[in-house]
């Protein structure tokens, strides 16, 4: 998550690699009522393939979000009003793999990061939201990197939750004055800009440039195309470490009522797949 920010606000109207096929607005959720999770719950989405958080970690303020029974969920209250130059109040998201020792059900992961480094299409991400001007957030993934696969049990001293890890994140959209903070970096990946951020210790955040503050997507973004970009700055310390876990949601520093992720396809090199997304 992030950690330190600096001021500065960047909008526009940029729909991350949208695809012809992917035009149009995203699918509202009605919450009809499937389910309501609030403050610290989790859920598991599709039998244990995906889990819902809300990941308010930050904050106590009244919180909640909802969804329609799939990869889907909409934030329905939210009071969440932290500092804009500190950590968020939370990151409600989705996610595969393991999110500090609590793994999801046949996720594939982890991967060798020298595996995606030659197959770059073994992880691909589609994800569509729906945004809005208004409050403090951002709209991303959060993919985390081990020296081991151990899943969080010891292993020899090596855990996830032990020993330092590396964070990627992928800003899609970000609204309000929130950034990270670090060495900057201006990148192309996949014909796209962005600005890429390092901390110098363990978290890079690639931050599309000009981003859509109404319905962000991506649709078959592969993911080693970022990770190899990662290993050959020396960001990620080594090919032998391990693809852990691949999160999706919104950080909220202010506000985020409303926000909504309509669908989310994790596909990895697993027995399903990308599950029933």
């Amino acid at each position: 998550m992030v950690v330190v920010v600096v001021v500065l606000v960047a909008v526009g109207t940029y729909h991350v690699l949208k695809s012809p096929a992917q035009s149009g607005s995203s699918a509202a959720i009605t919450c009809n009522p499937q389910y309501t999770i609030r403050h610290w719950a989790v859920a598991p989405l599709d039998e244990g393939v995906y889990e819902i958080q809300t990941n308010e970690y930050n904050s106590s303020a009244v919180f909640a979000m909802c969804g329609n029974g799939g990869e889907d969920f909409k934030i329905t209250k939210s009071q969440i009003s932290v500092p804009t130059d500190g950590a968020p109040g939370g990151y409600p998201s989705i996610y595969r793999g393991c999110h500090w020792g609590d793994c999801t059900k046949d996720s594939g992961l982890p991967i060798r990061v020298s595996s995606m480094e030659t197959n770059t299409s073994q992880v691909r991400l589609s994800y569509n939201t729906q945004v809005s001007a208004r409050g403090v957030w951002d709209d991303a993934f959060d993919i985390f990197f081990t020296p081991c696969d151990d899943h969080d049990i010891s292993q020899s001293g090596c855990s996830q939750s032990g020993q330092p890890h590396r964070e990627m994140m992928i800003w899609l959209s970000h609204n309000g004055p929130a950034i990270p903070g670090g060495q900057l970096t201006n990148v192309t990946i996949d014909g796209i800009d962005f600005n890429l951020w390092w901390s110098g210790y363990r978290t890079m955040w690639y931050v599309i440039r000009s981003p859509s503050l109404t319905s962000p997507r991506v649709q078959n973004l592969d993911l080693g195309d970022f990770i190899k970009d990662a290993v050959n700055r020396g960001y990620i310390p080594s090919p032998s470490w391990y693809l852990m876990d691949i999160e999706a949601g919104f950080e909220v520093w202010q506000g985020g009522q409303g926000l909504q992720a309509s669908s989310l396809s994790i596909c990895t090199p697993s027995p399903v797949g990308c599950g029933n997304a």
